[in-house]
């Protein structure tokens, strides 16, 4: 057989990198045109292999698990830090100008005493005045501290 051609199977044991891509390109091209089969094959394969997908799985599981109790852990730790996370990543999905440190979000908390600047409730969220969803930006002078109802019911409006 040729290098770089794909046998009347579909694939050939070549380990190079344009051949593994042909191979992967070939198995998914077929796996997407045979789903049934593919899904019967997948089940074969788990009775036969029992304890091997198991424990494949149990490893998976306790490896994530402990990677996301780090991480809620220090979402806990870190509440302003995760704040102006959530602030810059919804910013960037809206493809926004400006960036808001967590030092300068935390400031402008204290500026409304982290008090709802529409209802005076505590102030659990940041809200954009003018919001992303309506060409606002991300600087600090957008941001204010809101409730997380207020915040709901503003929605994309402009206060």
């Amino acid at each position: 057989m040729k290098h770089g051609t794909i046998s009347g199977y579909g694939y050939h044991k070549c380990r190079c990198s344009s051949c593994r891509r042909a191979n992967a390109d070939y198995m998914l091209t077929w796996a997407r045109a045979h789903p049934k089969s593919r899904l019967e094959t997948k089940r074969k394969y788990n009775r036969e292999h029992r304890l091997e997908v198991q424990l494949r799985c149990r490893r998976y599981y306790m490896t994530h698990v402990k990677n996301q109790e780090a991480s809620n852990a220090w979402k806990r730790a870190h509440p302003e830090k995760r704040r102006a996370w959530n602030t810059q990543r919804q910013a960037r999905k809206h493809g926004a100008a400006g960036y808001a440190t967590a030092e300068q979000i935390a400031a402008r908390i204290t500026y409304y005493g982290g008090r709802c600047w529409m209802c005076g409730a505590p102030a659990t969220e940041i809200d954009h005045v003018i919001p992303l969803a309506r060409g606002g930006s991300n600087w600090p002078a957008n941001l204010r501290p809101a409730c997380r109802s207020c915040n709901a019911r503003k929605g994309a409006r402009v206060a």
